[in-house]
């Protein structure tokens, strides 16, 4: 009489040193991601507004631009966009370069679908903000929002 011998299969293992590495790259790649859009905001002193809203993102196509006071110099701002500073004539050439890029195809008109979000910090003078206004109309961008803060004296329940 023979006796069949017991066929054993290899144990299966995981390996976890890929998953491992793949967990890693995605945290480095989220902190990233996280630090580029910090970039794009400087630190400016918001303006309130009654009916904030929460910032829905951004994307490729938005630009935003912060008008902050230059430092030492009085009565003179500064237009940055990811930490590159603009003059007036440089400004409306950026936006113009960007507007380009981005053509809104369904509009029968020449506008783009560039988004600009405009950040003022509180002390600058409107006229400052109406320059960058006029750069977005004159390279046809109509999507304009403003930064601001929720005015911290409205409580969530009293709207």
């Amino acid at each position: 009489m023979m006796l069949k011998k017991k066929v054993t299969s290899p144990e299966c293992k995981l390996n976890m040193t890929p998953m491992i590495d793949v967990v890693f790259l995605l945290i480095i790649f989220f902190m990233l991601v996280g630090e580029l859009k910090r970039m794009a905001e400087e630190a400016v002193v918001l303006p309130f507004a009654a009916h904030a809203q929460e910032d829905k993102g951004g994307g490729t196509d938005l630009v935003v631009v912060n008008i902050t006071k230059a430092k030492g110099v009085a009565r003179t701002v500064k237009f940055v966009i990811t930490k590159n500073e603009y003059n007036k004539k440089a400004l409306e050439d950026y936006l113009a370069q960007r507007a380009a890029e981005v053509p809104d195809t369904s509009s029968a008109m020449e506008l783009s679908r560039l988004k600009v979000k405009i950040r003022a910090d509180s002390y600058v003078e409107f006229k400052y903000v109406q320059r960058v206004l006029l750069a977005c109309m004159k390279a046809n961008i109509w999507q304009v929002s403003f930064g601001v803060a929720p005015d911290p004296s409205r409580k969530k329940g009293n709207r």
